[in-house]
C-alpha cells in the first residue's frame, strides 16, 4: 500500500512533541486515576500494562491521523481534527466491548481528555499560523505568489533554515538544486518538492497540463485495490440491516409517490472501461428513460416530489450497495459515468480514461470537493479532481472522503 498521503508537509518537531505528549498523558493518567479500586484490580486481559500499550497506539494513530487530516486540502481543519481525535479511541473502545475486556474506564478517559487536549492546542496554534514556504527560483516565487493562499507565506531561500519545505521547479534541468544544498536540506529535515507536487497537495487536483505521456502508468494503482476490496464489502455487509430497512420505506414511498419501477437500471463504465449496470432507486418519471441521455438540471421537470427529496440526501445511491458486494464499484472512488458520456469526453479530454484505473464509487473525492457538473469544462475539473484520488489512492484519503461524504449529504451539497 502507499503510504503517501497527499496532505502538506508535517511541521518541525511533530515526530519529538508526539512521543512526548503520549508520554504526559499516559503520567497524568496514572496519577489522575490513584484511587479507582478497577485501575489496580485489572489482571484480566488487557491488564494495565496492555491498556497502556494500547492506549499508546491508538494515541499515536490519533496524533498521526489529526496532523495529516488538518493539512489536508479542502477539508475543514477544526472538524478533520476533531474527528481523527476521537476516531482511534472509539474504535479501541468497540474493541474492548466486542471481546469483553477488562479495563480501567477513569485511566481511559483521562488519557483520552489529556492527549485530546494537548492535540487540539499543537494544531489550534499551527493553523494561527502560514506555512513558511521557500521559493528555490524567481519562477516559483512568482507561482506560489499567485495563490494568494493566506496558509502559506513564501520566503526567499536565504531563509531555508526556519523554512517547512523548500519548492523548486525539479522538472527543469535550471530548477535543480545543487547536491550539496539537497543535502544539507535533507539533514536538517526540511523537504524538497516539486512546484507541480506541493499546488496538487494544496488545491487537491491535478493539473492536467503538466501530466507526462507516461501519466497512464504512473498513475495505475496496483497494491491497495485489494485491500479495498475486502474492507468495504465488509462495511457493505455488516452494516445490510441498516441499509435494508432503509431502502424499503424509501421503496415503498416511491411506489406511493409515482408510477413505474422502483429500480432503475442503467449501463455505466467501471473498472479498465468495462461496462457494468449500475442500480439506483428512480427517482424521475418513467417517460423521462425514453429520452437521450442528459445531465440533470435544476429543478429538473423530470424527477419526481420524491426524487427530489431522495437525490439531495443521497438515498437514491443505496441499490448501488449491491454493486459494491458484486465487485463492480467501490464505496469510494470517481463516479461512473453513462457509456455516451465517456465516449465523447474520450475524445476531446486528454487522460480522460486514466479515471478508469480504480472502480468507481458511490461516493468520491471529486464529487465531495467539486460537486455536479453538467458540461465539458466541468467534466475536465472534475477529472482533476479524479486524477489526483487516483493518484494518491490510499485508505487514509478513502477515511477522509467518507467524513467529507457525511458532511456533504446534511448540507445536500452538489444535488440536482
Amino acid at each position: 500500500m502507499r503510504s503517501l498521503t497527499p496532505s502538506l508537509p508535517v511541521p518541525k518537531g511533530f515526530t519529538f512533541l508526539a512521543p512526548l505528549a503520549i508520554l504526559l498523558a499516559l503520567s497524568f493518567a496514572s496519577l489522575a486515576s490513584i484511587g479507582h479500586a478497577r485501575l489496580w484490580e485489572a489482571f484480566t486481559y488487557p491488564s494495565y500494562g496492555g491498556l497502556m500499550l494500547l492506549l499508546t497506539m491508538a494515541g499515536g494513530f490519533s496524533l498521526w491521523l489529526s496532523n495529516r487530516w488538518s493539512r489536508h486540502p479542502h477539508t475543514n481543519a477544526l472538524l478533520s481534527l476533531l474527528l481523527a481525535t476521537i476516531l482511534p479511541f472509539i474504535l479501541l473502545a468497540a474493541l474492548f466491548y466486542v471481546a469483553g475486556w477488562g479495563y480501567s474506564r477513569a485511566f481511559y478517559s483521562y488519557f483520552f481528555v489529556f492527549l485530546g487536549s494537548l492535540n487540539f492546542l499543537y494544531h489550534l496554534r499551527l493553523m494561527r499560523r502560514p506555512m513558511r514556504i521557500c521559493a528555490a527560483s524567481l519562477e516559483v516565487e512568482k507561482i506560489l505568489s499567485k495563490l494568494g493562499d493566506r496558509k502559506v507565506l513564501v520566503v526567499p531561500m536565504n531563509e531555508a533554515n526556519n523554512c517547512e519545505v523548500v519548492v523548486a521547479n525539479l522538472r527543469d534541468e535550471h530548477g535543480l538544486l545543487p547536491p550539496q544544498m539537497l543535502s544539507q536540506l535533507s539533514a536538517r529535515g526540511i523537504e524538497v518538492v516539486d512546484v507541480i507536487t506541493f499546488l496538487e497537495r494544496l488545491t487537491g487536483k491535478v493539473d492536467l497540463n503538466h501530466l507526462s505521456d507516461e501519466a497512464d502508468k504512473l498513475l495505475r494503482p496496483k497494491d491497495y485495490i485489494g485491500l479495498k476490496r475486502v474492507w468495504e464489502t465488509a462495511v457493505v455487509i455488516f452494516t445490510a440491516p441498516i441499509w435494508l430497512l432503509l431502502g424499503s420505506i424509501v421503496a415503498i414511498a416511491i411506489r406511493l409517490d409515482s408510477r413505474g419501477p422502483i429500480f432503475y437500471r442503467q449501463n455505466r463504465v467501471g473498472l479498465f472501461g468495462e461496462e457494468f449496470q449500475m442500480y439506483k432507486f428512480r427517482s424521475m418519471y418513467v417517460q423521462s428513460e425514453l429520452e437521450k441521455p442528459k445531465f440533470a438540471a435544476e429543478n429538473d421537470p423530470r424527477v419526481t416530489r420524491v426524487g427530489r427529496f431522495i437525490r439531495k440526501y443521497r438515498l437514491d445511491e443505496i441499490p448501488q450497495l449491491w454493486n459494491v458486494v458484486k465487485g463492480d464499484m467501490s464505496l469510494i472512488g470517481p463516479r461512473p459515468e453513462q457509456v455516451q458520456f465517456v465516449r465523447e469526453y474520450s475524445q476531446t479530454i486528454p487522460l480522460y480514461e486514466t479515471r478508469h484505473f480504480v472502480r468507481p464509487g458511490i461516493t468520491g473525492w471529486a464529487q465531495v470537493v467539486h460537486g455536479y457538473t453538467d458540461d465539458t469544462d466541468g467534466a475536465m475539473e472534475k477529472l482533476s479532481y479524479d486524477l489526483y484520488y487516483v493518484k494518491n489512492f490510499s485508505l487514509w484519503l478513502d477515511l477522509l472522503v467518507i467524513i467529507k461524504t457525511l458532511a456533504v449529504i446534511l448540507r445536500g451539497f452538489g444535488s440536482r
